[in-house]
């Protein structure tokens, strides 16, 4: 939906959660996961969330990310 309603070039940011337990919630993103929900988006920015400044249940799982909406758009 997102694809849809941004220009070229718009992105979407945010703290996502990775990881690998299945049984949620929260229910962790993979790398592969995520490239199928963004396919229409490149990956800009990627950082881990430093493990001080998330809650011990996230620790080490968070990481920020601005994905950018391709110039041919959906």
């Amino acid at each position: 939906r997102c694809a849809r309603v941004l220009r070229p070039g718009g992105r979407i940011a945010g703290f996502f959660y990775y990881g690998v337990d299945p049984d949620g919630p929260p229910f962790p993103l993979t790398p592969t996961v995520a490239a199928q929900i963004f396919e229409h988006f490149e990956l800009k920015v990627d950082r881990a969330l430093p493990a001080t400044e998330s809650l011990p249940l996230y620790a080490g799982f968070e990481r920020w990310q601005e994905w950018e909406l391709r110039q041919d758009g959906v």
